[in-house]
Protein backbone atom coordinates (compact mmCIF):
# COMPACT_ATOMS: atom_id res chain seq x y z
CA UNK A 1 0.00 0.00 0.00
CA UNK A 2 1.30 3.44 -0.95
CA UNK A 3 2.06 6.12 1.57
CA UNK A 4 0.05 9.33 1.03
CA UNK A 5 2.96 11.19 -0.56
CA UNK A 6 3.52 8.29 -2.99
CA UNK A 7 -0.13 8.37 -4.04
CA UNK A 8 0.14 12.13 -4.59
CA UNK A 9 3.35 11.77 -6.59
CA UNK A 10 1.75 9.14 -8.85
CA UNK A 11 -1.32 11.30 -9.40
CA UNK A 12 0.79 14.35 -10.25
CA UNK A 13 2.86 12.30 -12.73
CA UNK A 14 -0.29 11.02 -14.47
CA UNK A 15 -1.76 14.53 -14.71
CA UNK A 16 1.53 15.99 -15.95
CA UNK A 17 1.78 13.29 -18.64
CA UNK A 18 -1.77 14.05 -19.84
CA UNK A 19 -1.00 17.77 -20.09
CA UNK A 20 2.27 17.17 -21.94
CA UNK A 21 0.49 14.81 -24.38
CA UNK A 22 -1.68 17.78 -25.34
CA UNK A 23 1.42 19.91 -26.02
CA UNK A 24 0.61 22.28 -23.17
CA UNK A 25 3.39 24.28 -21.56
CA UNK A 26 3.48 23.21 -17.92
CA UNK A 27 5.67 24.48 -15.09
CA UNK A 28 6.24 22.91 -11.70
CA UNK A 29 6.86 25.31 -8.78
CA UNK A 30 10.35 25.16 -7.36
CA UNK A 31 9.07 25.22 -3.78
CA UNK A 32 7.01 22.34 -2.43
CA UNK A 33 5.36 24.95 -0.20
CA UNK A 34 3.36 26.46 -3.07
CA UNK A 35 -0.41 26.21 -2.79
CA UNK A 36 -0.61 24.95 -6.39
CA UNK A 37 1.10 21.91 -7.91
CA UNK A 38 1.34 22.97 -11.56
CA UNK A 39 1.14 26.08 -13.72
CA UNK A 40 -0.38 25.70 -17.17
CA UNK A 41 0.49 28.37 -19.72
CA UNK A 42 -2.77 28.90 -21.59
CA UNK A 43 -1.36 31.66 -23.79
CA UNK A 44 -3.17 34.62 -22.28
CA UNK A 45 -2.91 33.53 -18.64
CA UNK A 46 -1.38 31.04 -16.24
CA UNK A 47 -3.72 28.49 -14.68
CA UNK A 48 -2.65 27.59 -11.11
CA UNK A 49 -3.63 23.95 -10.66
CA UNK A 50 -3.98 21.90 -7.51
CA UNK A 51 -3.77 18.17 -8.34
CA UNK A 52 -5.88 15.82 -6.24
CA UNK A 53 -6.41 12.08 -6.01
CA UNK A 54 -10.09 11.18 -6.09
CA UNK A 55 -11.70 8.15 -4.48
CA UNK A 56 -14.66 6.31 -5.94
CA UNK A 57 -17.40 5.84 -3.35
CA UNK A 58 -21.14 5.35 -3.74
CA UNK A 59 -21.10 6.25 -7.43
CA UNK A 60 -19.11 9.46 -7.01
CA UNK A 61 -15.49 10.50 -7.26
CA UNK A 62 -14.74 12.40 -4.07
CA UNK A 63 -11.81 14.68 -3.36
CA UNK A 64 -10.78 17.19 -0.71
CA UNK A 65 -10.94 20.86 -1.63
CA UNK A 66 -8.88 21.90 1.38
CA UNK A 67 -5.40 21.23 2.65
CA UNK A 68 -4.46 20.00 6.09
CA UNK A 69 -1.23 20.91 7.85
CA UNK A 70 -0.28 19.41 11.18
CA UNK A 71 1.72 21.37 13.70
CA UNK A 72 2.84 20.20 17.09
CA UNK A 73 -0.37 21.41 18.72
CA UNK A 74 -3.13 21.36 16.09
CA UNK A 75 -4.30 20.53 12.60
CA UNK A 76 -4.79 23.55 10.35
CA UNK A 77 -7.22 23.22 7.44
CA UNK A 78 -7.42 25.78 4.67
CA UNK A 79 -9.39 25.90 1.43
CA UNK A 80 -7.75 26.85 -1.86
CA UNK A 81 -9.93 29.83 -2.85
CA UNK A 82 -7.70 32.71 -3.94
CA UNK A 83 -4.64 30.44 -4.24
CA UNK A 84 -5.51 28.19 -7.19
CA UNK A 85 -7.62 28.54 -10.33
CA UNK A 86 -8.62 24.92 -10.77
CA UNK A 87 -8.26 21.33 -9.67
CA UNK A 88 -7.31 18.41 -11.86
CA UNK A 89 -8.46 15.21 -10.19
CA UNK A 90 -7.29 11.71 -11.06
CA UNK A 91 -9.24 8.75 -9.71
CA UNK A 92 -7.24 5.50 -9.80
CA UNK A 93 -10.39 3.48 -9.05
CA UNK A 94 -11.91 4.27 -12.48
CA UNK A 95 -8.87 5.90 -14.13
CA UNK A 96 -10.98 9.03 -14.59
CA UNK A 97 -9.48 12.46 -15.03
CA UNK A 98 -11.53 15.56 -14.17
CA UNK A 99 -11.00 19.31 -14.52
CA UNK A 100 -12.81 21.43 -11.93
CA UNK A 101 -12.68 25.25 -11.80
CA UNK A 102 -12.16 26.65 -8.30
CA UNK A 103 -15.49 28.51 -8.48
CA UNK A 104 -17.31 25.15 -8.67
CA UNK A 105 -16.03 23.77 -5.36
CA UNK A 106 -16.94 24.31 -1.74
CA UNK A 107 -14.50 24.64 1.11
CA UNK A 108 -14.01 21.01 2.15
CA UNK A 109 -14.98 18.28 -0.34
CA UNK A 110 -16.53 17.76 -3.78
CA UNK A 111 -18.36 14.80 -5.21
CA UNK A 112 -18.42 14.20 -8.96
CA UNK A 113 -21.23 11.81 -9.87
CA UNK A 114 -20.04 9.04 -12.24
CA UNK A 115 -23.11 6.81 -11.83
CA UNK A 116 -26.77 7.74 -11.77
CA UNK A 117 -28.11 8.50 -8.33
CA UNK A 118 -30.11 5.57 -6.94
CA UNK A 119 -32.99 7.90 -6.09
CA UNK A 120 -33.00 9.38 -9.61
CA UNK A 121 -31.90 12.83 -8.42
CA UNK A 122 -30.59 15.03 -11.23
CA UNK A 123 -30.67 18.53 -9.72
CA UNK A 124 -27.70 19.68 -7.68
CA UNK A 125 -25.53 16.87 -9.07
CA UNK A 126 -21.96 17.45 -10.25
CA UNK A 127 -22.03 15.25 -13.33
CA UNK A 128 -18.80 13.61 -14.47
CA UNK A 129 -19.65 14.60 -18.04
CA UNK A 130 -19.46 18.26 -17.04
CA UNK A 131 -15.97 17.85 -15.58
CA UNK A 132 -14.28 15.44 -17.99
CA UNK A 133 -10.67 16.52 -18.45
CA UNK A 134 -10.83 16.00 -22.23
CA UNK A 135 -13.46 18.73 -22.48
CA UNK A 136 -11.33 21.34 -20.70
CA UNK A 137 -8.35 20.97 -22.99
CA UNK A 138 -9.97 19.64 -26.18
CA UNK A 139 -8.85 22.67 -28.22
CA UNK A 140 -5.17 22.33 -27.25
Amino acid sequence: MDKPYQTGDKTEAIVLAELVKRDLDVAIPYSSGSRYDLLIDEGDRFNRVQVKTGRLKEGSVRFNTKSSTNSMTKCIEDDYHGDVDSFIVYCPDNEGLYYVPIDDVGTSEMWIRVEEAKNGQTKGINSAEEYRFENAYASF
